[in-house]
């Protein structure tokens, strides 16, 4: 990895972008000059349309950037880490964090591939881990005051594809965030989603709202006509509309429409649940399947 000062992790920006539209989505590949990688790899960073990017600096291995959701006036720091892979130059990695570190006290989200872990149950198969090499990277995001923010899914995001019994698995990818960032998505959550075209699982990051942050206007309340088809439709309009009898007729008709309104929304909830979930599946199916060709597409560009 280049060696790259404060004033110069400030100035770089890149050379060459290259530019593949898909829907929703702006895709930026990023390389400078001094790390020319070729059709071999690279860093990309994607972004909704929606969303407001802003480069700070990057290298061979990472992507640092601002960014600000739409409807948000609040700004936070996003760093994609790619960890060398030679374990002599690790050390350099964690020279990095700190450097960055040192250029923002912003709310921080850091997350990537930080080629190492952090406990000896993070692995499993293969030699364990040396113990200098878990404390030198512990060292480095408390220094950078960095904290796991943990998972849901497989403990593991690696894998060598190997057969019983030399199958080797690892916990190297990895979101950690700083109290600032987690104050202000204290409802994130980090999952691990298995990816059939690559040995490394997706790490995903589901964020909460923030403070200003307003992504849609609420979904108005509407009566489904594929209602009409229950008979507990009915019943449940008639029990909301006898609920309220006992009031004055202006009264009585604006409780019975919010007694109504409330129930049939309740109920609608777990009556049709077996058909919410084929939807949610039907959902899932296509979203694995253009996920998939967008990686597929990223390779080839990359």
């Amino acid at each position: 990895m280049d060696e790259f000062s404060d004033a110069e992790l400030e100035s770089q920006r890149p050379s060459k972008i290259g530019r593949v539209m898909v829907p929703l989505l702006d895709v930026t590949n990023l390389e400078a000059e001094t790390a020319e990688q070729g059709k071999s790899g690279g860093l990309a960073l994607l972004w909704q349309k929606s969303v407001t990017v802003l480069l700070q600096n990057f290298s061979n291995h990472h992507i640092d950037v601002s960014v600000q959701l739409e409807g948000s006036s609040v700004w936070w720091r996003f760093t994609g880490i790619y960890g060398e892979s030679d374990t002599a130059q690790r050390e350099q990695t964690w020279r990095l964090l700190s450097r960055l570190h040192a250029q923002s006290q912003r709310a921080w989200l850091c997350a990537g591939d930080f080629n190492e872990i952090l406990d000896q149950s993070e692995i499993a198969g293969g030699p364990p881990r040396p113990n200098w090499q878990i404390r030198n990277f512990r060292a480095a995001l408390e220094c950078c005051e960095l904290s796991d923010l943990g998972y849901i899914g497989s403990p593991f995001t690696w894998s060598n594809r190997h057969c019983a019994p030399n199958t080797v698995q690892e916990r190297l990818d990895r979101a950690c965030a700083n109290s600032d960032w987690s104050q202000l998505f204290p409802e994130a959550s980090i999952k691990h989603v298995s990816m059939s075209c690559s040995d490394h699982v997706a790490v995903v990051i589901w964020l909460a709202d923030c403070p200003n942050y307003t992504s849609r206007a609420a979904r108005p309340w509407r009566f489904e006509a594929a209602w009409l088809q229950s008979a507990q439709c009915e019943k449940v309009v008639e029990e909301s509309w006898l609920m309220s009898l006992g009031n004055t007729a202006a009264q009585g008709l604006s409780t019975q429409l919010d007694f109504c309104r409330a129930n049939l929304k309740r109920w609608s909830r777990t009556a049709f649940l077996a058909d919410k979930s084929r939807v949610k599946f039907w959902k899932d199916v296509c979203a694995a399947y253009f996920r998939n060709r967008l990686l597929r597409q990223l390779t080839r560009t990359l």
